[in-house]
């Protein structure tokens, strides 16, 4: 008998997209590298390890990957941060012209009476 995995996007994203990458990255092997950059010690050498050419270089690697495989939900959540910056921008907006034309209503009241 055959053992197949049916991928479902639903049940493994949680609804901020990347789910998956953050929860690979809070594991105790990224708490471990915090406290080894937080000693004194642990600053010279992480920081010769991180500037090592193929450190670097596999950074890039592992960046590029979860961009590509992540690919899908970036664009989604830069989309959405793209429409909610615009509703932002409009409700504001509208908010400025109504304190303006209250303004000038309050201006001309006295005047009207």
């Amino acid at each position: 008998m055959a053992h197949e995995h049916v991928h479902d996007h639903a049940a493994h994203h949680h609804g901020d997209g990347m789910s998956g990458a953050h929860h690979m990255m809070s594991g105790p092997l990224a708490t471990g590298a915090l406290v080894v950059a937080a000693s004194p010690a642990g600053r010279g050498f992480l920081g010769r390890l991180l500037t090592h050419p193929l450190v670097m270089f596999g950074l890039g690697a592992a960046a590029g990957y979860f961009a590509y495989r992540y690919r899908k939900e970036i664009v989604d959540a830069a989309m959405r941060a793209s429409e909610a910056g615009r509703d932002f921008v409009l409700t504001r907006k509208e908010t400025l012209e109504d304190l303006m034309e209250e303004a000038k209503e309050r201006a001309e009241g006295p005047q009207a009476g």
